[in-house]
């Protein structure tokens, strides 16, 4: 079964790499995932190595436009940053209900989640023919519309003339000269002289619904396919994160006991998060429903301890709030794992 509205970021990436392709940057995005040590910190590797010797002969001449790479490459961070990491608001289909509709059926329909269908509608539990309610449909396996942001660019260039000064060329382009110098490479004291243009950029973000093809859920990355799970949820992304981290460092294995997934349920708790909050049956050991079906489990605890993370953690791993040295270790761990995530939202992009 394939649920269907987690917006994919994944997908908005790919459609950053076309666009920014297209006008001639080609931008390189680094991927991040936390090291499997205690700490996770985010170690990096040190090479030492000594340059080899080049005959004077042989030495390439300096890159001519060192300024002009820089604003390349800095305008090619600013879009990219922004295409693949601002929030993508989520689209909501309103459904009139039906003579013998049942919260379960909608939401099955609708591939939406019946729990979190009461939620966004005030409880639906006088729901009646002819009301209007608000569903979310999932997108995993099917076409589905997304609002995109977009960004554009109007370039205004400037060819600096004898006599003029930085302030008086920001005000002639209207802005000001920390920015002109910012977009130019020009650091404090750096001159401008006769002859040199210098460009301003003027980005504009946008907003488009567009049709997004469904994505087969093997190909979704675990860190933006929890990311996006919790927030859809309403969970800390980064505690969602630090559990299926702790549980299994985001893989789907078996446990000891027949826990599955990276979320480590046991089968009877999935049964019983089917029935009780999703209102259909999914399987978990795809991995988009097991991430669905743990958070949602998460989020049922929350909701039972009045949203304290600690008692709601030692509900998932043991079934019980008790101060036990066991909760403890368990909780301990997932608060290292959460704050590295809080602090490295996009480790495991």
């Amino acid at each position: 079964m394939r649920i269907g509205n987690v917006v994919m970021r994944t997908v908005a990436a790919a459609g950053a790499m076309a666009a920014l392709t297209s006008i001639g940057l080609t931008p390189a995005i680094a991927s991040a995932r936390p090291s499997a040590t205690t700490r996770l910190a985010p170690g990096s590797a040190h090479r030492h190595g000594h340059a080899a010797k080049r005959h004077p002969d042989r030495m390439r001449a300096p890159a001519a436009d060192t300024a002009g790479l820089a604003a390349d490459a800095r305008a090619e961070a600013v879009m990219v940053d922004r295409l693949t990491h601002q929030p993508v608001r989520q689209v909501y289909t309103f459904y009139t209900v039906r003579p013998g509709d049942t919260v379960a059926r909608i939401a099955k329909r609708f591939h939406d989640v019946a729990w979190l269908l009461r939620r966004r509608n005030g409880g639906l539990w006088n729901m009646g023919p002819g009301q209007q309610i608000r569903v979310l449909q999932w997108p995993f396996g099917t076409p589905y519309f997304a609002v995109r942001p977009y960004v554009t660019d109007r370039p205004q260039s400037y060819d600096v003339r004898p006599g003029d000064t930085l302030s008086a060329i920001a005000a002639r382009m209207h802005t000001d000269p920390l920015t002109l110098s910012g977009q130019n490479g020009l650091g404090d004291g750096s001159l401008i002289y006769a002859g040199q243009r210098l460009v301003l950029h003027h980005y504009a973000t946008h907003l488009h619904r567009t049709l997004v093809p469904g994505v087969p859920a093997e190909r979704l990355h675990t860190g933006l396919l929890l990311t996006d799970v919790a927030n859809l949820t309403g969970v800390d992304a980064a505690l969602v994160k630090g559990l299926a981290w702790r549980e299994t460092q985001w893989t789907m294995v078996r446990g000891a006991s027949g826990e599955i997934g990276m979320m480590q349920i046991m089968p009877f708790m999935a049964r019983w998060v089917q029935r009780a909050l999703v209102g259909y049956d999914l399987d978990p050991n795809v991995p988009v429903n097991n991430a669905l079906e743990g958070t949602l489990l998460l989020d049922y605890y929350l909701d039972r301890t009045g949203r304290n993370a600690h008692k709601a953690l030692a509900l998932y791993h043991s079934g019980d709030t008790f101060a036990s040295h066991r909760n403890g270790l368990y909780i301990s761990k997932i608060d290292e794992f959460r704050d590295y995530f809080y602090h490295h939202p996009r480790a495991g992009f």
